[in-house]
């Protein structure tokens, strides 16, 4: 992995984890609708990039389709393994006033931001 691709990965991962704790200390996941949209969309993007990081970059950027593929994939496993943490953490739950739409939301901004990443990717190989 090239330095500067590790160095955007963690970046990217402690920018995340820094809005996600401010956003529930702060309570801006509940506040602003918003909010949470662009912490999943990050995270989804941190997620991509780490795991095409793993890989010969070149070898996946010949294949646009399977990138884009992979990037739904994992921002899909990321974001659903994300709202189950949330769940059993007891940060939500199924009683919530509109639990069912803001996990949808949550996994549809994860796999946007994993798309974003593979676009990245393309663009910066």
């Amino acid at each position: 992995m090239k330095l500067s691709r590790a160095i955007l990965v963690i970046s990217l991962a402690l920018v995340v984890l820094f809005l996600y704790v401010a956003g529930l200390i702060l309570e801006f996941h509940w506040r602003m609708g918003w909010y949470d949209h662009v912490v999943h969309t990050l995270a989804g993007a941190m997620a991509s990039l780490a795991i095409f990081s793993l890989y010969a970059m070149r070898a996946i950027t010949k294949r646009p389709g399977a990138l884009f593929a992979g990037a739904f994939l994992v921002s899909l496993v990321v974001g659903t393994l994300w709202e189950i943490f949330e769940l059993r953490a007891g940060i939500t739950s199924f009683s919530h006033r509109g639990y069912a739409v803001d996990t949808a939301l949550d996994i549809v901004f994860d796999i946007v931001g994993g798309w974003l990443a593979a676009g990245y990717i393309l663009i910066f190989k």
